[in-house]
């Protein structure tokens, strides 16, 4: 019948327009990928054209080894900014410490002054170093990882990879000084807190404070030393 024929044409015409669209879907695939020596598409070229080109410029090639070095730079970055939170911190515990070290009084005391003169002088020459080591301290954790990622970053937007693996082979040294700093930067201002506290205060209810102060600052340091140990034993083995 008439009604059997026009189905049957029109199911004629739905699968020879949809083996058309496959074709050109195919034809089209295969000209906007680079052809690597093989007639078909295989799964290396298709990772290749899935980095974008600009990516695949800054690393020098393309491909799955144009792949590898984009995940090592993201790697690299990572680390730089692992590296800089130490800066941050030194920044911070060395703008504490300034603002610690201006705000106590540092007069040394005469007998007639006070009777506990000598142990306030004491009190007060420890605070003055223990302020000074970690103002000096952080100022140079600071400065240290603020110019390794600089330069780390510098050479990594240049696209001197090799340039960058020197530069921090080369600087391990350095590194681990300031962290030693930011460490000694730390130590000194938990110090120096203490020692305030007890200048601050006067009379027995001086001693009270500088007790609970003290009592704090050594469950702080073993809780945040424990967590370096820890880290110093499973990620830097």
């Amino acid at each position: 019948s008439i009604s059997r024929i026009i189905c049957h044409n029109a199911c004629n015409f739905v699968t020879i327009s949809s083996r058309l669209v496959v074709d050109s879907s195919f034809a089209s695939l295969a000209m906007a990928m680079p052809r690597m020596g093989t007639t078909s598409i295989t799964s290396r070229e298709i990772a290749s054209n899935s980095i974008p080109v600009a990516v695949l410029a800054l690393r020098g090639g393309s491909g799955i080894a144009a792949l590898e070095g984009v995940i090592d730079l993201n790697r690299a970055r990572i680390r730089l900014e692992g590296l800089s939170t130490y800066g941050l911190i030194a920044a911070l515990m060395m703008n504490s410490g300034l603002r610690l070290y201006t705000s106590v009084p540092k007069t040394l005391k005469s007998e007639d002054e006070s009777k506990d003169y000598k142990i306030e002088n004491a009190a007060t020459i420890a605070f003055a170093i223990l302020c000074s080591i970690c103002i000096i301290s952080g100022m140079t954790t600071s400065i240290i990882y603020s110019l390794l990622g600089l330069y780390s970053k510098t050479a990594l937007g240049m696209g001197n990879d090799d340039g960058f693996m020197k530069f921090f082979t080369g600087t391990e040294a350095m590194r681990r000084f300031g962290f030693q700093s930011m460490i000694t930067s730390l130590c000194c201002l938990k110090g120096s807190f203490v020692v305030s506290t007890f200048l601050y205060y006067k009379g027995k209810f001086r001693y009270f404070m500088t007790a609970i102060s003290l009592l704090m600052t050594v469950i702080s340091y073993l809780i945040w030393n424990s967590i370096i140990q820890l880290a110093s034993g499973v990620l830097y083995h």
